[in-house]
């Protein structure tokens, strides 16, 4: 996959991307943060829904 300089940013944030510093996935460009690899839910306990509720219950228990 060939980019312009301007376009070659991550599909989840728009960081601009650097050959050093991306990560492809789909041939798509990620930063190191939004790599979907890393990101893949890993789990059932692992979804959005659960996620949110896990940190909901730390904050309350402050």
């Amino acid at each position: 996959q060939t980019w312009h300089k301007a376009c070659f940013h991550c599909e989840v944030c728009k960081m601009m991307l650097t050959v050093n510093n991306f990560v492809s996935h789909e041939k798509k460009p990620y930063c190191q943060a939004h790599n979907p690899k890393i990101n893949a839910f890993t789990s059932v306990f692992d979804t959005p829904i659960n996620m949110n509720a896990k940190k909901l219950s730390e904050v309350v228990s402050e």
